[in-house]
């Protein structure tokens, strides 16, 4: 594919990354997994961010959402390793929707959205697939934010409902993971729209000017309740 980067994305499961190595096979960009739910943060997270930062590689990092998690608990482990990572973009990772109605995921992820934007000043951006984001509730502001669609052995993705286009595609989940440095046999593999790397003022590519993010997402909520605990509050506008 034309106009695009090659990305890998990685977690402990590829064991140590070599990162010379992968720079040497062609890879341009990476998206690192750094946490998960409350508590959990990847064993490989720093090695995996310095070893591109040596390398010169771009990167963002990716936190697994847990919907039965409170949005505040989960962004709370977010936000170490955003500052650890030297504030980087921030995906949030949309796989698992635990049971929860389409209504409650679209409630519960907004508010971790929210949180993002205000905390961070950017837009974190969205790795799903059309199929897992139908079980989120259609919301008008999800297109805002930046989709990294996962969708293997087509020629292009299919997008998930409130979506348009895509800035990064995992198209593969069993690349040669010797050939890009893995110790793991498969790695995932991405195209990456230059653009992406735009939106956020990363790597190489300049931004003229960032785009700043939009005003907070309307209020939407005043009460949730996540595994027998209730969360109340407003969203601000």
């Amino acid at each position: 594919m034309t106009e695009t980067l090659l990305g890998v994305d990685v977690s402990h499961w590829q064991g140590v990354m070599d990162w010379r190595k992968a720079k040497n096979a062609g890879v341009q960009f990476a998206f690192i997994k750094a946490t998960e739910g409350s508590t959990y943060t990847d064993p490989q997270f720093m090695a995996n961010v310095n070893g591109c930062k040596m390398q010169d590689i771009p990167y963002a990092i990716y936190h697994f959402w847990r919907p039965l998690v409170s949005p505040e608990n989960q962004f709370t482990n977010i936000s170490k390793a955003y500052h650890q990572a030297y504030k980087q973009p921030i995906v949030l990772d949309v796989e698992d929707t635990a049971g929860l109605t389409p209504k409650q995921n679209m409630q519960s992820l907004a508010m971790l959205v929210q949180l993002v934007i205000e905390n961070t000043g950017k837009l974190p951006t969205i790795y799903t697939s059309k199929e897992k984001w139908n079980r989120i509730d259609p919301y008008h502001r999800w297109e805002e934010l930046p989709l990294w669609v996962a969708n293997y052995g087509v020629d292009e993705p299919a997008l998930p409902r409130d979506w348009k286009y895509w800035f990064a595609w995992q198209y593969t989940s069993t690349g040669d993971g010797a050939k890009y440095g893995a110790q793991s046999k498969f790695i995932d593999l991405n195209y990456v729209k230059p653009a992406y790397l735009v939106v956020y003022g990363i790597g190489q590519a300049q931004p003229e000017p960032q785009p700043q993010p939009q005003p907070a997402m309307p209020e939407i909520l005043n009460e949730i309740i996540i595994n027998g605990v209730k969360y109340t509050g407003e969203m601000k506008r």
